[in-house]
């Protein structure tokens, strides 16, 4: 189990990160090959992070739970900013290992603003921890 004051933390240092616009990624094409990305040192920084802190979870079966309507719902901004602990990192986890099988899930996520969001909501969960 991770510690999850740690993964929280690292989360929300990636606040600043991600409001970085030019530096996640970027959608490259040419005609006649198909679209691919390229991350940048945030995107893969971030990938690494999640990693390393425990967001993305071995034993979760992320396939199935994208079809749910928690899924749903917390791949919308308004419903990461009350996600708890354990929401946040099933979204994580379909989001990176969807990523392997869609390329572009995650830019897209950086895109829509929903990975600056579940940052804000990890510094928002960290200063309650901070608090208690």
């Amino acid at each position: 189990m991770p510690n999850t004051s740690l993964r929280i933390q690292r989360l929300a240092e990636f606040r600043t990160r991600l409001q970085d616009r030019d530096d996640f990624g970027e959608l490259n094409s040419t005609p006649g090959s198909p679209a691919y990305v390229s991350l940048g040192d945030t995107g893969r920084d971030f990938i690494e992070m999640a990693y390393e802190a425990g967001w993305v979870e071995q034993d979760f079966h992320w396939m199935e739970w994208n079809g749910t309507a928690e899924a749903a719902r917390l791949n919308r901004l308004e419903g990461v900013r009350t996600a708890t602990e354990t929401e946040m990192a099933r979204v994580l986890t379909a989001l990176i290992r969807g990523d392997r099988f869609n390329e572009g899930l995650l830019l897209g996520a950086f895109q829509t603003g929903l990975l600056t969001a579940l940052s804000e909501r990890a510094a928002v969960l960290d200063a309650e921890q901070c608090s208690k």
